[in-house]
Parts: structure tokens; C-alpha cells; sequence
């Protein structure tokens, strides 16, 4: 897409002298000189979602379960002298520097924490990890699509594509209330995957398109939302009913308590 949809955006709500103070005082570029230097085409995979227990870097000891996926991020850069100006610009200079044809972080606090990534006149690449950035650009590690997706995706304005059973596959249902787990279930059970794409048509008008597939292909897919919608709504009413008896429940006297607090008052002084 054309990046200065977002600085027609901004100036459609008005705010465009506020951003041009802001840019201008920190940077010393103007809104368009920073959108010039990105071509507009935008590249976001992710894969083997998971569901892993990791330790909390503030209490060591203490581990929660959190979801992980590999994943890379690529934008391509539209003009390289704009770019670099932007790169440069006193914003990014104390953050950025340029070692032969990349650019690479200079804080250590930053590079600490930031993700894998390299950035050069062509592309902005980002990862998960180094390994799999490295693979992303040498052309390794290809994810094999379901036939026909490539080629329904590819060319289009705007292509995605989301394999709903096996993110749904790994979602635990252990940490799920009773009332969820047949929902969950049933999600598991029903969605097989998604599919976007978006192609100019005539003039300034496009055609966009979004499949959701189901795994049973013989029952009406009207039918089957219906029906996990009632499912749900039944599980939020039960849950909610069953935490409402909890906060309702009487409290027995015999195992009651009560807890005084008295504020001494010194005596007066002689």
C-alpha cells in the first residue's frame, strides 16, 4: 500500500501540525520525508505457535504459561536516500549506526531486549530469533501452504492466509473452566482455516474476499456458527451464574471473625 495513506490520514483528522512539530523538533524531517522512504510492501509470517512455561525474569522460581510462535517481519524500503536520511536523522542517530551496508544498535539496552534484526537500504527485517532470521534471508526454511493458497495470495493488494486447526490444536484447555471447555471443544472441532485476499479491480475500487473454511464440509456453515454461538452463550451464562452463587453464599458464623482496630490517643503533655 501507498504509506502516504497514513500522512493523509493524519491530516484529514487535523493533527498533522502537531505531528509536523513533533517529527520536525526530534528529527529535523518533515511526515512525507519519513513515509518516502518506504515503498509500501509489508511481509508478516508466523508459525509453530505454542504454548510454553517460561520462567518470570522478576522472580526467579515463578513460571507462567505464555504463547510463543516464530515469526518474521519484512519492509521493503521504497527510497534508499530518503531512507538513510531517516536512519540518521538526529531521532535515530544515537540509537543507530551504519557498519558497511547495515545499520545495527548502538544502546545496549535496546539491543538487549529488541528482537533479531537487519536492516539495510533494501529491507527492514525483523525475527523471532537470529537462526531463523538468518534462514528467512539466505531463502531456507520455505513453510509448505495448502495447495492453492500460494497461488490465490500471490499478486494480490492484500493476501493472508491462517491455519486455524493447528493454532486452535495447541490452545490448553486445562486452565479453562468447566463451562469453556466444551466450547473450546467445539472450536477445535469446527474451523479449519482462513483465507483474505484483495485485488484491484476498475478504477480506484478493489475486491476483497475473506473464506472461512470448516472442517465438515456437509453441514450448512450458517448452521454450525448458530450453533457455537448458542454453545457459547450458555457457557457465559453458566459461569457467570456460578460465580454470582459464590459471592452470594452465606457466611457461617461459627468460622467468622472480626477484626478491631483502636487508635490510642497519647495523653496530653504536663
Amino acid at each position: 500500500f501507498d504509506f502516504h495513506m497514513i500522512g493523509e490520514m493524519v491530516k484529514a483528522t487535523g493533527m498533522d501540525g502537531v505531528v509536523h512539530m513533533f517529527l520536525s523538533g526530534n528529527s529535523g524531517l518533515s511526515m512525507d520525508a519519513i513515509l518516502n522512504a518506504f515503498e509500501g510492501h509489508v511481509t508478516y509470517v508466523t508459525s509453530d505457535f505454542t504454548i510454553t512455561k517460561k520462567e518470570s525474569e522478576y522472580f526467579p522460581g515463578e513460571f507462567t504459561e505464555k504463547p510463543d510462535a516464530k515469526w518474521i517481519f519484512c519492509l521493503k524500503v521504497g527510497n534508499a536516500a530518503a531512507f538513510n536520511k531517516v536512519m540518521t536523522s538526529p531521532m535515530l542517530k544515537d540509537v543507530f549506526a551504519r557498519e558497511g551496508d547495515h545499520y545495527v544498535i548502538t544502546n545496549p539496552m535496546m539491543a538487549a531486549t529488541a528482537p533479531a534484526m537487519s536492516i539495510t537500504e533494501k529491507f527492514v527485517t525483523l525475527g523471532s530469533d537470529s537462526v531463523l532470521l538468518q534462514q528467512y534471508l539466505a531463502g531456507n526454511g520455505h513453510i509448505k501452504l495448502p495447495d492453492g493458497i500460494e497461488s490465490k495470495i500471490k499478486g494480490s493488494m492484500l493476501g493472508g492466509y491462517v491455519d486455524l486447526e493447528k493454532v486452535t490444536s495447541v490452545i490448553p484447555e486445562n486452565k479453562m473452566s468447566d463451562e469453556e471447555k466444551p466450547v473450546m471443544k467445539k472450536v477445535k472441532d469446527l474451523f479449519k482455516d482462513f483465507t483474505v485476499v484483495s485485488k484491484a479491480g476498475s478504477g480506484d475500487v478493489q475486491h476483497a474476499e475473506a473464506v472461512l473454511n470448516f472442517k465438515d464440509k456437509d453441514q450448512n456453515s450458517l448452521v454450525k456458527l448458530l450453533h457455537l454461538g448458542t454453545e457459547a452463550a450458555k457457557a457465559m451464562k453458566a459461569k457467570q451464574a456460578r460465580e454470582d452463587s459464590v459471592y452470594a453464599a452465606p457466611v457461617d458464623p461459627g468460622r467468622s471473625f472480626v477484626l478491631c482496630l483502636y487508635a490510642h490517643r497519647p495523653p496530653p503533655p504536663p
